[in-house]
This record gives C-alpha cells, sequence and structure tokens, in this order.
C-alpha cells in the first residue's frame, strides 16, 4: 500500500474517531446531564437553605438555621442533630420526578394529594420556599404521586426517596446525652446510693497529665482506665426515647431523689450534670435527665452498668509498679523458707536456700504475674490490726529489689 493510501486511511480514521467522540460520547453526556436537569424537582443549594419543614396529618416538624448550627423549633424546641439534617437537606435537593402520570389532578383523592401523607418545604435564606407534596404509593408500591409546588402536575416519585424524607422528631432530634470533650474534664463528682449504703456517698476526682486522682472523701490513685471508660461510655452515649419534656412526676422515673449523679468541670470551670433513675427493663435502658434542660430521656443500662456503686470502684487497684529489667533481686518468704534470686548480667541465679542457676523463664512468669495483680477490693485502709486478716505475721512475702 503506497504512502499515500495510508495517510488517507488514517485522516479517516482520525475523523472516524473525533466523530464518535464528539457525538456520541459528549453529546451523550449532555442529552444525560439535561434528562437528570429535567428530571430534577428543585435548584437549590444546600447552603442556601434556612429551614425546612415536615407536616403531616398529626404533626409537623420545623427546623432552622440559626448562626450556622439547626435547632429544632416545632414541635419541641432542641438541639437538631446535624447529621441527620444533612441528610434530609440532601435527599430534598436531589429530589427527581419518575414519570408524569397526569398533567393536572382533577380528583386530587384518586392521588392521596387532598390529604398528602407528608408535605416537606425548605425555604431559603432570600425567603423562597420550594414544596413536595406525597400523597399514596402506586398500584405497583415502588413510587408514590406527588406534585410540587402550585404547579398542578402530578408525578411519581421512588419510594426510597420517600423513606429519606420520612423523618419524625426522635430522627432529627440531636441525641448526645451529655455535650463534652473528656480531655476537657478537669473534675468529676460522683454521687451515689446503694442499698448497702443509703447515705448517698460523693466521691471527687481530678485529673492532671491525663491521670485521674481520687481527692475526697479520700486521697488515692484512681483507676484512670475505669474513669475514661466511664466518661467515654457517656460522651456516645446515643438517647434512645425522650421521655419527657416537661415531667411532673420524677418520682415514676426514679429521679426525684437520683441514685447516681455525675457531676463534671469542664474547660473554664462550666459545669455539666446527669443524673441517672430507674432502669427499664423491658427496654434495657436507664432513664436520665440533664440538668440544662430538665426533660426527661432514656440511655442506654450500659451508662448505669458502667457508672460507679462505691468509692473502691474507682480506686487504681494495682498492687505493685515496676519494669521487670529494673529488678535486680526476688524474694519470697514464708514461715519456713526463704527463696531469693538475684539478676546476674541477662541471667538469674538462685542464692537462698542455696546458689543454682535460676529458670529465667519462671522469675519472668512470676514478675509478670506480680505486676498484673489487682486487687480485688479493699478491705481496711488503715489496717492497724494485721493479725485479723492473718497478716502478722504473713503466709507469704514478696520483695523485689
Amino acid at each position: 500500500m503506497s504512502f499515500k493510501k495510508t495517510l488517507i486511511f488514517f485522516v479517516a480514521l482520525l475523523l472516524l474517531g473525533g466523530y464518535y467522540y464528539v457525538f456520541e460520547i459528549k453529546m451523550a453526556e449532555k442529552k444525560e446531564a439535561a434528562e437528570t436537569a429535567q428530571k430534577q424537582l428543585f435548584q437549590l443549594k444546600k447552603e442556601d437553605i434556612a429551614a425546612i419543614s415536615l407536616k403531616r396529618a398529626a404533626e409537623e416538624i420545623v427546623l432552622k438555621k440559626r448562626e450556622n448550627v439547626w435547632k429544632l423549633e416545632q414541635p419541641v424546641a432542641a438541639f437538631a442533630d446535624a447529621n441527620a439534617v444533612d441528610a434530609l437537606l440532601t435527599a430534598f435537593i436531589g429530589a427527581e420526578r419518575e414519570k408524569t402520570v397526569a398533567e393536572k389532578a382533577e380528583k386530587p383523592e384518586e392521588f392521596g394529594l387532598n390529604a398528602p401523607e407528608i408535605v416537606i418545604a425548605a425555604t431559603t435564606q432570600s425567603n423562597a420556599a420550594s414544596t413536595l407534596s406525597i400523597g399514596q404509593m402506586t398500584p405497583t408500591s415502588t413510587a408514590y404521586y406527588a406534585t410540587a409546588g402550585h404547579a398542578p402536575a402530578v408525578f411519581t416519585i421512588s419510594a426510597a426517596f420517600k423513606t429519606e424524607i420520612d423523618k419524625t422528631v426522635y430522627d432529627m432530634r440531636d441525641k448526645t446525652a451529655l455535650d463534652f470533650d473528656p480531655a476537657q474534664v478537669k473534675t468529676a463528682r460522683f454521687t451515689v446510693t446503694s442499698p448497702e449504703k443509703p447515705t448517698p456517698e460523693t466521691i471527687e476526682l481530678s485529673q492532671e497529665n491525663a491521670l485521674w486522682q481520687i481527692t475526697s472523701p479520700k486521697t488515692a490513685n484512681a483507676d484512670t482506665a475505669k474513669v475514661n471508660a466511664i466518661l467515654s461510655e457517656l460522651k456516645n452515649a446515643a438517647v434512645m426515647e425522650f421521655v419527657a419534656e416537661t415531667p411532673d412526676k420524677l418520682a415514676d422515673y426514679g429521679l426525684d431523689a437520683p441514685q447516681k449523679i455525675l457531676t463534671l468541670t469542664v474547660g473554664d470551670g462550666q459545669e455539666k450534670m446527669l443524673r441517672l433513675g430507674n432502669r427499664n427493663e423491658e427496654r434495657g435502658g436507664v432513664y436520665a435527665q440533664h440538668e440544662a434542660t430538665g426533660n426527661i430521656f432514656m440511655l442506654p443500662g450500659t451508662v448505669d452498668d458502667e457508672f460507679p456503686n462505691t468509692l473502691n470502684d474507682l480506686r487504681d487497684k494495682t498492687l505493685l509498679t515496676f519494669e521487670n529489667d529494673a529488678i535486680q533481686s526476688v524474694e519470697i518468704a514464708t514461715a519456713t523458707e526463704t527463696i531469693a534470686a538475684q539478676r546476674a548480667d541477662t541471667a538469674w541465679k538462685l542464692v537462698k536456700p542455696a546458689e543454682f542457676p535460676a529458670d529465667a523463664i519462671a522469675l519472668n512468669a512470676l514478675l509478670n504475674n506480680a505486676k498484673n495483680a489487682k486487687a480485688a477490693d479493699f478491705v481496711d485502709d488503715a489496717g492497724t490490726d494485721l493479725a485479723a486478716y492473718g497478716l502478722n505475721p504473713a503466709q507469704l512475702t514478696l520483695t523485689l529489689r
């Protein structure tokens, strides 16, 4: 084949490829974009929406953005769940009609639009409103009839979209039990009452350098992991149910004289308080009340489970604190025998009752067991009568140097 023919074929191939790209790919993309735009019901930007409402026959949920924070205004005044609001806005601005079934509804009741199941409306900062009314389900049970604004046309929307916007007050409400940053907590005060100790006991702790210390009713090291677990459980706990906004019978929930109260001092001295009342075993929750709002809600029972019942629940139960490599000698003494071992460079040797090479694995296991041992409970802080506990003399004494 001559060079001229090859060049002609090459140019023809380029033209064919260009035609395919322009008319088949780019035009198809434009056509698809145009079809999507035609289906889209609203031309809105999420950041421009200042209010959104969901209206049903029995209630209306109204949310408004104030100082860039979303809040519930009806049927109750409360903070909104920011993630839930964002998801609702995303669904609404992306609403699409599936197909038009009537240019005008001569009989709205045929589509359930004389009394819509849900009316969702968004208002922008410029006070422009966009409304979608959703009627009954179509015979195929895959879509719902709807109208937009004052336009007479009836069209269908997907059942999935209806699910995305069919939210309750609980769905849209902030379910944070107590809003705080555990790292910013300066002090914690636990007030507990138990059948064994009906008089309330107050335990005060302070946090410094990420370690917790008990400061009252006595000074002692706190179990930092335990305290952090309590705070983490509370921080991450989501309200299971909002029970009563203005309760008049606190005794019904065990909150007239709560058995457990937590007061936190955070940041610059701000106090946050939470009260725990009766358990609801059927729901697996515990009734609670936030001092700032006064309303009663239910938290997961795990919050109650983590809460201490006594001072000893919060005490550090570590018996010995050391690093294995720092120990140079080990001595175990009983009433009849003393066994002692000394470290010799990287090896161990027995020095009592006689000198022998020691089992390094067994000694390291002994050190690990001693380091990991925890007190089961604290019986007598004064410890003035050791004989009463069989400790004078002790049955066994372990000495590490």
